[in-house]
């Protein structure tokens, strides 16, 4: 089933003195079925009626309707009385699970914005407090000059590819780069949840991708987690990365969301339960709630899963390319180099310039995530850059331990939270909070900074959610820069050749996990190493049909280097 395109018609909230004003026609790449869990911070309001229609890709109306939709808030007051940011323009469907962004489909409409290179001073993250081997590290003081296969980027995909290229044909050089340290991009800096799709957002992914598409993307999420599972059980790293199964409740936070859920659950039973035999999912009320996840009533439902992981991303990702410079003298690391473009030779290779000479290689993948555009343009309208905030710190006079075991989401998935063994929480998310331009933080691609008002935000929102909040003290902010697409699912396989008669690329990208990486980054990687190794009936469903390259994605054209 073709994405849909929703276009919405009614009165745009303002913040900014209560106002209200008309807005032209916005299409968005999101479900309709979304539609009534998006509310920001338009909720518990009176209620006006907007028109909704649906269209398919050749246009044609497949569904229209009327539905409430909040009506503007009160000048200066937001959510159930609290304060929210007077400048604050709030549009309608601001915010998707997993805290995917606002996506315009209609080039028009919507800024594209074409990456710079990494900033090379990004903020401390939480998980980059270790002292690692693989620090600055060049498995050879020069640049080879020639490779068999040229990884860019070295979070979980690079990381990933470099495994399984390294499994899977051992006698392939292989050269894995980076503009900072191993994992020092998004893996590196994110909230550390493993937390493969289950009935949160069922539905939408049945709109979306229609039901045999929607169980194969639900069937790999729970295979990546699983196959990345036994791969640290087999090299005996569950301690080191802190593995733990604590399961992810999905909270609302009003009964219009906390309905949405059920269905949600009720669609997900129906028809795909099977896909985990040992999955606990069920529904939480008050008291229980406020009793097992210990938050505030401002919650008043929510559905648990007991498939749902947290762990240490960046310990995984260094122990992974560790083992493989260890056991295969084909590997190769250099960090601390900054690719600048990549062109193709005469001699169909190519030559991948950086900032410390040029590597010549066969094949190339991009792992790069939402910096994919500054080698390969054309991605450029389909990879958003979206800077993600955390905070973690620590209750005020509490014994270290765990009160949170399992990860939680809540806000429709904008806000989303772990605690680890230490007792730290990691609360991240906070987009709303954003009124600056960039508004919800699209097209911010620095890391080097963060929001100030993103931070207070989360503050804000941990004291008034969760069991002694008033005692929450922030130890560190951080984030990094997150790759959203308009359907929310990653771009994974080899990019188009440039013309009809150009050759075929032998460029492959797997990017765009719109905030959902973890669950999806390691099979990502493997089947994109099946490709280039020419066994396509090997890669997964869902990736050769929701996570397909699009057709206008291709190899960039720089003019043939001479050899």
């Amino acid at each position: 089933m073709a994405v849909c395109r929703v276009s919405w018609t009614g009165r745009e909230l303002i913040g900014d003195e209560g106002r209200t004003d008309w807005f032209r026609t916005s299409q968005f790449g999101l479900p309709a079925s979304r539609a009534a869990r998006i509310r920001p911070d338009a909720r518990h309001r009176p209620r006006v009626e907007r028109h909704l229609s649906v269209a398919n890709a050749d246009g044609a109306t497949i569904q229209s309707r009327a539905l409430a939709l909040p009506a503007p808030p009160a000048p200066g007051r937001g959510i159930k009385g609290e304060p929210y940011p007077r400048t604050t323009r709030v549009r309608l469907m601001l915010t998707t699970i997993r805290s995917f962004s606002l996506q315009t489909i209609s080039l028009s409409t919507r800024t594209i914005t074409t990456m710079a290179a990494p900033s090379p001073n990004p903020v401390p993250s939480f998980w980059l407090s270790d002292e690692h081997p693989l620090k600055n590290f060049q498995s050879t003081p020069d640049l080879p000059r020639d490779a068999d296969v040229a990884i860019i980027g070295s979070g979980i995909t690079g990381a990933s590819a470099l495994y399984h290229l390294t499994t899977m044909a051992p006698h392939l050089r292989v050269v894995l780069l980076d503009a900072r340290d191993v994992c020092e991009g998004a893996t590196g800096r994110n909230a550390g949840i493993a937390a493969p799709a289950g009935a949160e957002d069922f539905t939408d992914r049945v709109a979306k991708f229609g039901l045999d598409s929607a169980l194969e993307t639900v069937r790999f999420e729970r295979a990546t987690v699983k196959a990345m599972l036994q791969l640290v059980d087999e090299m005996g790293l569950r301690a080191h990365i802190q593995v733990r199964r604590g399961g992810v409740i999905s909270l609302a936070e009003n009964e219009q969301e906390f309905q949405a859920l059920q269905r949600d659950l009720g669609l997900y039973l129906q028809q795909a339960s099977h896909l985990e035999s040992d999955e606990e999912v069920r529904v939480v009320r008050p008291p229980q709630l406020q009793q097992e996840f210990k938050c505030s009533d401002k919650f008043v439902g929510g559905v648990f899963t007991s498939v749902g992981y947290t762990m240490w991303p960046f310990r995984l990702v260094v122990a992974l390319v560790q083992h493989c410079l260890a056991t295969n003298l084909n590997t190769n690391l250099q960090s601390r180099t900054l690719v600048h473009q990549v062109q193709r030779r005469s001699d169909l290779r190519y030559d991948v310039r950086t900032d410390r000479g040029t590597l010549t290689a066969q094949y190339v993948i991009h792992a790069t995530n939402a910096y994919v555009s500054h080698l390969v343009p054309s991605l450029a309208r389909h990879v958003t850059p979206v800077r993600g905030q955390m905070v973690a710190g620590k209750l005020r006079g509490a014994s270290q331990g765990v009160t949170w075991p399992m990860a939680a989401i809540f806000n429709a998935g904008l806000e989303y939270m772990q605690q680890r063994d230490d007792g730290t929480v990691l609360l991240g998310g906070g987009r709303e909070f954003a009124t600056d331009v960039p508004k919800m933080e699209v097209g911010q691609p620095d890391d080097a900074t963060m929001n100030p008002k993103v931070t207070a935000g989360l503050q804000h929102i941990f004291r008034t959610r969760f069991e002694n909040g008033d005692k929450f003290e922030t130890e560190l902010v951080y984030g990094g820069i997150m790759a959203f697409t308009a359907t929310g699912s990653p771009i994974v396989g080899r990019l188009h050749k440039a013309g009809p008669n150009a050759p075929v690329s032998n460029q492959f990208v797997a990017v765009g996990y719109t905030g959902h990486g973890m669950p999806r980054g390691f099979l990502c990687a493997k089947n994109v190493v099946l490709a280039l190794l020419g066994r396509e009936e090997e890669m997964d469903a869902a990736v050769k049909t929701a996570y397909k390259v699009p057709s206008d994605a291709v190899e960039p054209v720089v003019g043939a280097s001479k050899l």
